[in-house]
């Protein structure tokens, strides 16, 4: 599907929403549902830009480190390799997740609008657990990584790596047949997780559950429960129901999807953070998976380049986007978009935020 009939869709959903909005007595968090549908369809159309083939191969990046590997010790150099393995899995996951969640969600808007919901509601528990799964992907990433930060002895780190390697194989490729060599890990571990940030899941769960499965509510769509007297048809005003309780669980999905992976995605950049510090040899391996720490100034919130956030004592430009990434998290705010600009031969990353700016002082290497 292309961008432009993406579009269409969403403008042809859009009307029949405002079209319900104002004929229908319909509860308040359907009123702010059109501008949460507008960030949905722009993070797919964001997601179906980065369509094309990606090839992440490990094989690859280690022959463009083999110079830099000839060079380093014994230890930095299974570190090396560990990190890079690590990372192309990390990209693995992440591009696996915005394909999954664009073939989802761009043909979860086609049935809808063909008012296809029986089989649109497959796609939507679909959604669901996709999801659960990211929740659960960014919450243990987010563990592990901070574990392999704690560690100071190279044979605990390597473990660490290791461990967290081996659990993304087992998320994503993990099988409960019984013969698979790698188990799989139960959905309900990433339903757990979801929970935490969604109080109804278990009530949107189970009420999915009930169109999915060939009883009770995929028959109500069609019937009106009355086996001896009825007339079968395509129910329009519970379809219109369905419409924008289809439309409100796409909204919840795709915004906690962008949220997870923009999570996920700095624990990336932490990666690659890392491999440049392993070629340091003056920085000690107990330091090497430490985040610089941010300088603390008083009265620094960042809404100004008078209070700019300081990233000034950074290693790198990739640990330097870290520390960034890492107090936009810890203050609740997400993350749109960002420019580069100077004051004084200064200069700062004018950070966009669902909150407003936020400035952040930089090292020059950064441009």
């Amino acid at each position: 599907m292309e961008i432009i009939e993406i579009k269409q869709l969403a403008t042809s959903l859009r009307q029949k929403l405002t079209d319900q909005i104002l004929t229908d007595e319909l509860p308040n968090e359907l009123k702010s549902t059109i501008n949460d549908f507008d960030n949905a369809i722009e993070y797919l159309i964001n997601l179906k830009k980065l369509d094309g083939e990606h090839k992440i191969s490990l094989e690859d990046k280690l022959q463009v480190a083999k110079s830099t590997l000839s060079i380093l010790d014994n230890d930095r150099n299974k570190l090396k390799i560990e990190v890079l393995s690590l990372m192309v899995a990390a990209e693995h996951i992440m591009f696996l997740q915005h394909l999954k969640t664009k073939e989802l969600g761009t043909n979860l808007l086609d049935l809808l609008e063909k008012n296809q919901f029986l089989t649109s509601t497959l796609l939507t528990r679909a959604l669901h657990e996709l999801t659960a799964t990211i929740c659960y992907l960014q919450k243990e990433i987010s563990k592990r990584v901070d574990r392999i930060e704690r560690q100071l002895e190279v044979r605990k780190i390597l473990t660490e790596i290791q461990n967290t390697t081996n659990f993304l194989e087992k998320l994503y490729y993990g099988s409960s047949t019984p013969k698979a060599k790698i188990k799989h890990i139960s959905i309900n571990n990433s339903r757990q997780s979801f929970k935490k940030y969604l109080n109804s899941e278990d009530k949107i769960y189970d009420l999915l559950c009930n169109f999915v499965h060939p009883n009770f509510k995929s028959n109500d769509i069609f019937g009106d429960g009355n086996l001896f007297e009825t007339t079968l048809k395509e129910n329009s005003h519970k379809k219109e129901t369905l419409l924008s309780q289809s439309i409100i669980f796409f909204n919840i999905y795709i915004g906690f999807i962008e949220e997870f992976m923009l999570t996920f995605s700095g624990k990336i950049i932490f990666l690659n953070a890392s491999l440049d510090k392993l070629d340091n040899k003056n920085i000690k391996i107990a330091n090497l998976f430490r985040t610089s720490k941010i300088q603390k100034h008083n009265s620094n919130d960042g809404k100004s380049i008078k209070t700019a956030i300081d990233l000034t004592n950074s290693y790198n430009g990739a640990d330097q986007a870290k520390m960034l990434h890492q107090w936009l998290v810890d203050n609740k705010l997400k993350f749109l978009s960002k420019e580069i600009t100077s004051n004084n031969g200064i200069f700062y990353d004018k950070v966009y935020t669902d909150k407003g700016i936020i400035y952040f002082k930089l090292k020059i290497y950064d441009l």
